[in-house]
């Protein structure tokens, strides 16, 4: 496991760094969704915030590629 993450790391391709990020991404979500039921929060509330930050991440993407959709046409 640790080889795999440092040949993400080391690569220089567009795939892997989307693949790291996507890792990074995991592993912050984990640790918010960890340390906020270790409080007791309400479980409505973090699930409330999981949708809105997966969200906002596909407007996000979705944005990119109309963009990019748009600057390939001209």
């Amino acid at each position: 496991m640790i080889e795999f993450l440092k040949n993400i790391i080391k690569s220089n391709t567009k795939e892997s760094s989307k693949r790291f990020i996507a890792i990074w991404v995991m592993v912050l979500i984990t640790a918010v969704v960890a340390v906020a039921l270790w409080k007791d929060s309400d479980i409505f509330s973090v699930l409330a915030s999981l949708i809105a930050f997966v969200c906002t991440l596909l407007g996000i993407a979705t944005w990119q590629t109309t963009k990019k959709n748009d600057e390939d046409k001209e």
